[in-house]
């Protein structure tokens, strides 16, 4: 099962998506008091965050067996973060 073999660094992923997200959407049109609901959205997402940190160990040796379906789920999860955060810089609102 690929979803299970990169459960760390998808979690990783996730939650460097998070951080990008809202980073993006703060740097929009720089940093206003509106940028308050951003970081509050993030704020929200702790275990997501804590999450994506908490197998760090383990993320090297999910990247070394990755296979094809493996290496499908991770650019998956990037091009949907690059996305995310273009839409974010843009001023769209983008769901954590």
């Amino acid at each position: 099962m690929a979803e299970k073999d990169v459960k760390e660094l998808r979690e990783a992923l996730a939650a460097i998506r998070i951080l990008a997200v809202t980073g993006a959407a703060v740097a929009e049109e720089g940093l206003e008091l509106e940028d308050i609901q951003d970081v509050i959205k993030a704020a929200k997402k702790m275990d997501e965050l804590k999450a994506g940190l908490e197998g760090k160990e383990e993320i090297l040796s999910e990247i070394k067996d990755l296979d094809g379906a493996e290496v499908g789920l991770v650019i998956a999860d990037v091009i949907g973060m690059v996305r995310d955060v273009k839409d974010a810089y843009e001023g769209k609102d983008v769901e954590l």
